[in-house]
């Protein structure tokens, strides 16, 4: 509604289009915050629980990542190991969140590549997310606090790593932070739900 105002303006004064444009950058911004919030609280709606390989979700995080990143961005590679076709069982959608949402912090933080890992690990499968950034700006416990951000003012909500860890949280997992030899690692742990893509259900 505020949108379709905003260009009936438009038309009718052209000179108001910059206050316009930073009305609708207000807008989007509130709009983000709201979803955040959804998110969060898991107000959100949730889609179907399916099975679905673990490699896949992180080629389709991947994939996203890059069609939002512009010239110039990171260079992001993926590293699939032993056990990265185990299935999982969870909500395909909030667990793509859960994962974006560390990715694009990598992506803001890294110098020039990040990398995402996916492997087996027991009966669990392991997202590793690296990048070669500054490293954490604060304890882990303090990062994973809702509303905390280091980040400028009006960008981000503070929200996205809380949000990444409370929808690990919810499908079993668990979240960690830690310094690498160079930038930061974030490590989902998830449980796998038992047989191989094509394989035997």
């Amino acid at each position: 509604m505020i949108e379709g105002r905003a260009r009936r303006i438009a038309r009718r004064s052209p000179d108001a289009e910059p206050d316009l444009q930073a009305l609708r950058l207000q807008v989007q911004r509130v709009e983000a915050l709201v979803q955040d919030l959804l998110d969060y609280t898991g107000g959100a709606p949730r889609g179907r629980v399916d099975r679905f390989p673990a490699r896949v979700l992180a080629e389709t995080a991947l994939q996203t990542l890059r069609q939002e990143a512009g010239d110039g961005a990171p260079r992001l590679t993926l590293a699939a190991g032993t056990g990265s076709d185990a299935l999982l069982r969870a909500d395909e959608r909030r667990l793509e969140l859960a994962l974006l949402n560390i990715l694009r912090n990598a992506r803001q933080a890294a110098a020039g590549v990040v990398t995402l890992a996916v492997h087996g690990d027991g009966d669990g499968i392991v997202f590793e997310v690296r990048d070669d950034g500054p490293g954490l700006t604060a304890a882990p416990e303090v990062l994973l606090q809702p509303f905390w951000s280091s980040k400028p003012s009006g960008e981000g909500s503070g929200l996205g790593l809380a949000i990444s860890a409370a929808i690990v949280e919810e499908h079993g997992g668990s979240l960690s932070l830690r310094n690498g030899d160079k930038g930061a690692i974030v490590t989902l742990r998830m449980p796998c739900d038992g047989g191989l893509a094509g394989g035997e259900l």
